[in-house]
């Protein structure tokens, strides 16, 4: 039964590696109909003062935590909204403008983490910072910052990449199908903790006892590819990381 868990998600991995194609989200991300409006969580917000908004699309498959934070002469991190969405939509959450001049700004902070995907992961939280102008003081300035995600198994060295940055529109792509071989605990490291994490799943099988790995974890964990977590795969992140330290060619080959 186990042998077979390893080889299915093997099989999911490699699903999960194709790459998306240009039209990824009419093939089943984020949707191009209308956003769904988000509710904000902050207490005084002047409707006659929204002059701008963000739309955020998640795409299927995952869902996303999200934060809009401002900074202000009177707050520090105040909460402006606090949802989480649903995967294959887009939503818009809209905001109030300032000119950042003198005692009079507004900087706002939008944060995204998205779960989900082969392994049932968390993503660390994209974040990016803006302004939206004063629509009082600046007519015909109504500013739209588009965030759009898609998930995939890239490789890559860190856990998301901004694949179109302009000032109003950002493409981020969140790696949550990558594995990284012997990088255990996913903190993107090959060293001593992961090996002691092989050992203990290797412990746990030979005694019958439940997985102590994830199944993104369990995937890692076996560097041989011999659909078994045992200590041949804890001895070859071991070399590995002893070649890291003492300037040799690491390799779990």
């Amino acid at each position: 039964m186990r042998h077979f868990k390893y080889l299915a998600a093997a099989a999911a991995l490699t699903l999960a590696a194709v790459p998306f194609s240009m039209n990824a989200f009419a093939e089943g991300g984020a949707s191009d109909t209308e956003p769904v409006k988000v509710e904000a969580v902050c207490e005084h917000i002047n409707p006659a003062d929204i002059n701008g908004r963000a739309v955020i699309s998640v795409p299927e498959g995952v869902s996303a935590d999200v934060s809009i934070v401002y900074e202000s002469p009177e707050y520090d991190a105040h909460s402006y909204y606090e949802s989480s969405l649903e995967g294959g939509k887009s939503y818009s959450f809209d905001l109030e403008g300032r000119d950042n001049i003198g005692d009079d700004y507004r900087n706002y902070t939008v944060s995204v983490e998205l779960t989900g995907g082969v392994y049932g992961v968390t993503s660390k939280a994209y974040t990016d910072t803006f302004s939206i102008p004063d629509g009082n003081d600046n007519p015909d300035s109504f500013c739209e910052k588009s965030y759009k995600f898609t998930v995939d198994g890239a490789e890559s060295t860190s856990e998301w990449d901004v694949t179109l940055d302009e000032e109003n529109a950002k493409e981020i792509a969140v790696h949550l199908d990558y594995v990284k071989l012997g990088d255990v605990n996913g903190d993107t490291n090959i060293d001593a903790v992961d090996a002691n994490l092989v050992l203990g799943e290797y412990a746990a099988l030979i005694t019958e006892r439940p997985s102590t790995l994830t199944p993104k974890g369990s995937i890692a964990a076996d560097v041989n590819h011999d659909d078994v977590v045992d200590s041949s795969d804890a001895a070859k992140i071991l070399a590995y990381y002893s070649a890291s330290l003492t300037g040799g060619n690491p390799t779990l080959e």
